[in-house]
C-alpha cells in the first residue's frame, strides 16, 4: 500500500474497523451455517460465493478506500503545484482535462483559464500536460519552474511555467 499510495498517512478509523469486523464475523457465521450437517435447499449453495463477494467489497470500501483515494486522486499533485504558485494566482491551462482543472481550482485555490490559447492568455503562469516521452516547450516567453507527476503515473506530468519578465 505504501508503494501504491505515496504520501498516504495511515490513520485508524474505529467506524471502518467495526464495519469490517462485523462483516467478517457475519461471513464466518454464514460459512459455519452452510457447512452444517443438515440438508439444505439448492439455493443455499449460492450463499457462500455471494456473501464472499459482498465481504470483499465491504473490506475494500472500509479499509482500502482511503489509500485508493490518495493513489488515484489529484490532491497530492495539486498541492505540490500550488506550492510553486502564489495564492489565487491565474494559471493558463489550455490542454488540461476537466478533472485536472477542477482539482486545481478546488484543491489548489488557483484561478485556471482552460479556454484561452497560450499565445493569448494574460495569466502569468502556464500549466501544461506532458508525458515522459512527449515534452514540448510553450515558447520563448515561458520559463520552466517545475514538473509535477501524478502519484502512480509516470506518464501523467504537469509542467509549471512562469511568464518571463521583459
Amino acid at each position: 500500500i505504501g508503494r501504491l499510495a505515496r504520501g498516504f498517512v495511515p490513520h485508524f478509523s474505529l467506524v471502518a474497523f467495526i464495519a469490517a469486523l462485523a462483516g467478517t464475523l457475519a461471513w464466518l457465521w454464514l460459512v459455519r451455517w452452510r457447512t452444517g450437517r443438515t440438508r439444505h435447499p439448492l439455493w443455499k449453495s449460492l450463499v457462500l460465493p455471494a456473501s464472499g463477494v459482498a465481504l470483499c467489497w465491504l473490506l475494500v470500501m472500509t479499509l482500502l478506500l482511503p489509500p485508493l483515494d490518495v493513489a488515484r486522486g489529484y490532491r497530492l499533485q495539486v498541492e505540490r503545484i500550488a506550492r510553486q504558485l502564489p495564492p489565487r494566482s491565474c494559471a493558463a491551462a489550455p490542454g488540461l482535462t476537466r478533472p485536472q482543472v477542477v482539482a486545481l481550482e478546488y484543491l489548489g485555490g488557483l484561478r485556471v483559464d482552460a479556454v484561452t490559447p497560450v499565445e493569448a492568455t494574460r495569466c502569468d503562469y502556464l500549466l501544461q500536460n506532458e508525458t515522459r516521452e512527449a515534452r514540448s516547450a510553450p515558447g520563448a516567453g515561458w520559463q520552466l519552474i517545475a514538473r509535477e507527476r501524478r502519484n502512480n503515473s509516470e506518464d501523467e506530468i504537469i509542467a509549471v511555467y512562469r511568464r518571463r519578465k521583459g
